[in-house]
């Protein structure tokens, strides 16, 4: 089931923990998006694929892998990985996707975006919590000793929110069209 358990710190780790949150995310999503959708006012449809598609980001980025790291040398990985941030080709993206992880990190947030984007007929927090769970995301793996910072997951992830965010506004204008601002609250 777990890979491995290291001695004397009594710490699980390997690759069961991720898929044992993977379930179990999956399964508060079925259990609870009737229940976010009723407090929201989402389509029922679309709480559920943003639950759903939360799940995976969570599971295979945030739950930790490895042992953890002290604070002192998470808080050097962390400078570290901002000073790399600072140099990123940010108005030369040619390397965006140009390798199998970096793909996979985009189409990671496209789905998340999207229903997200679809739940609240808005774009704006699609936009601004894909990059801020990217980076809440690379600050936690500091702590984990297996895992690493790259400052290439904060561009492809913030890019994947922001096709999903693109996408989403695709299927609110042709299903809505020129009505797309109204109080969702009160629509079927």
């Amino acid at each position: 089931m777990f890979d491995e358990v290291i001695a004397d710190a009594g710490q699980v780790i390997g690759s069961g923990l991720p898929a044992a949150a993977l379930l179990a995310g999956l399964a508060g999503a079925l259990l609870g998006y009737q229940r976010l959708a009723g407090l929201t006012g989402w389509p029922r449809w679309a709480t559920l694929g943003l639950l759903a598609s939360v799940v995976p980001i969570v599971a295979l980025t945030a739950v930790p892998t490895g042992p953890l790291v002290p604070g002192s040398a998470a808080a050097e990985r962390l400078r570290g990985f901002f000073d790399a941030v600072r140099y990123l080709p940010w108005p030369d993206l040619r390397e965006l996707g140009s390798y199998a992880e970096g793909r996979a990190n985009v189409a990671l947030f496209v789905p998340a975006a999207f229903f997200l984007t679809v739940a609240c007929r808005r774009a704006w927090p699609a936009v601004l919590l894909g990059p801020a769970l990217s980076l809440t995301i690379e600050c936690g793996q500091a702590f984990d000793a297996w895992r690493s910072l790259d400052p290439m997951d904060l561009v492809h992830n913030s890019v994947g929110a922001w096709l999903g965010a693109l996408a989403g506004i695709a299927v609110l204008l042709v299903r809505f069209g020129a009505g797309l601002v109204y109080d969702h609250r009160h629509a079927q």
